[in-house]
């Protein structure tokens, strides 16, 4: 049963269903949402809110879902109506009713937000890993074209002579300021 059709006394029409869903796009959060889901139920255990034998069974089956959904052998279920909605459920299936103990103290709009926080800050390391990459692959060209002639550019009209490892090193400057703004928004 879905989590919002508590008032409806018939089935919800299967479009309705489709509409709500966010398990083809959210299911890349799975990872963020399971160390999200980790963090809560370790507070959730040093405050003394939910029992110790619970806190240890959700943190034990917690990284094993994880695994079990890298190897494959856990595919994620495509009804299932978000992540939040099929790791809970998942980890209510293999421990019982400890598993759902896990969305004590927290709105789904608590989870979503630390999951798109923890995602972006992921995502934004590998795009900056991959841009110093492509800076460092200009400045090895441009080290091997010191000498190389070209003509420059202003506003597509020909220039002053410059070389090739200049014109290089303008695309590395503007990735350099790329990568320095990408910074800053994982900083924020």
């Amino acid at each position: 049963m879905k989590l919002w059709t508590g008032r409806f006394k018939k089935e919800v029409d299967a479009g309705v269903n489709d509409f709500n869903s966010s398990i083809p796009f959210d299911q890349r959060l799975i990872q963020d949402d399971i160390a999200g889901s980790i963090a809560h139920a370790t507070m959730l255990g040093e405050q003394g809110i939910i029992p110790p034998a619970d806190t240890e069974a959700i943190l034990r089956e917690l990284p094993q879902i994880l695994a079990d959904v890298e190897s494959g052998a856990l595919p994620i279920d495509p009804t299932a109506e978000d992540v939040h909605t099929f790791v809970e459920g998942e980890l209510t299936r293999r421990i019982g009713d400890a598993g759902k103990r896990l969305h004590t103290a927290r709105s789904r709009n608590d989870q979503v937000a630390l999951d798109l926080r923890l995602w972006t800050k992921r995502e934004l390391d590998e795009t900056m890993a991959l841009v110093r990459e492509m800076i460092a692959a200009l400045c090895d060209i441009a080290s091997e074209h010191t000498e190389t002639i070209m003509p420059g550019y202003t506003h597509l009209q020909r220039a002053q002579p410059i070389t090739f490892a200049h014109h290089q090193m303008a695309y590395a400057e503007m990735l350099l300021r790329d990568w320095g703004r990408l910074g800053d928004a994982k900083a924020r």
